[in-house]
């Protein structure tokens, strides 16, 4: 059997409601009246709701050991060379520059797979330059520095990114264009929240159309 990482944040069903409730923007006011809670209540669940989601992908330290043999010969790098590298670059020619951080989910929902990382991987490793760095933050995010490109050119990679169907299950794609000063631990941050929200969002839609 391939060996698989579980990949659901624990959230509890009140802060998973109170969470799809707030993601489809209905007020703390208009939740607590909804759910007959008090604001301050709701605003707990949002509160504990949000922490655990920042941290899910986070459970694993990222490092070397997220990386395969084949993602070695592709270039994938560790987080650390990564912005390491990445810091060099634009100290020493500044330029414009873009972000892209992808999350790939396998089926069943929540779960990763090594094969499913390996095609994640290729197809990343087949819509990207020569000259854009990757990086991965855990077993199922990679990070995408472009170096030298236009919002035009980030918007394109994006959508060959997005072009996922042979895949089996979708991939999702969050980027942001910085400018040379802008610190890239920082824009990586913002990508990876608003990647987090997508996929709560579809997390939680799908829940919806499954249910009885």
């Amino acid at each position: 059997m391939t060996p698989h990482k579980e990949l659901k944040p624990h959230l509890t069903p009140k802060e998973r409601h109170t969470l799809e409730l707030a993601i489809q923007g209905m007020s703390v006011e208009k939740i607590a009246s909804n759910l007959q809670q008090s604001p301050k209540v709701v605003e707990r669940y949002i509160h504990r709701g949000l922490q655990k989601l920042e941290s899910w992908s986070y459970d694993a330290a990222p490092g070397p050991s997220f990386r395969s043999s084949q993602e070695r010969q592709w270039g994938i790098l560790p987080p650390r060379a990564a912005e390491r590298r990445i810091a060099r670059i634009l100290r020493e020619e500044p330029h414009d520059w873009g972000c892209v951080v992808v999350l790939g989910i396998s089926e069943p929902r929540h779960r990763v797979n090594t094969q499913a990382v390996e095609n994640v991987t290729r197809h990343i490793h087949r819509s990207t330059r020569v000259t854009d760095i990757v990086t991965k933050w855990s077993m199922a995010e990679w990070v995408i520095f472009l170096a030298h490109v236009s919002e035009m050119q980030s918007e394109m990679i994006v959508h060959r990114l997005e072009q996922s169907d042979a895949l089996g299950f979708p991939v999702f794609v969050a980027v942001q264009h910085a400018p040379a000063s802008a610190s890239f631990h920082e824009v990586a941050m913002k990508c990876h929240q608003d990647l987090l929200r997508r996929y709560v969002n579809y997390d939680m839609a799908s829940m919806m159309q499954s249910a009885p």
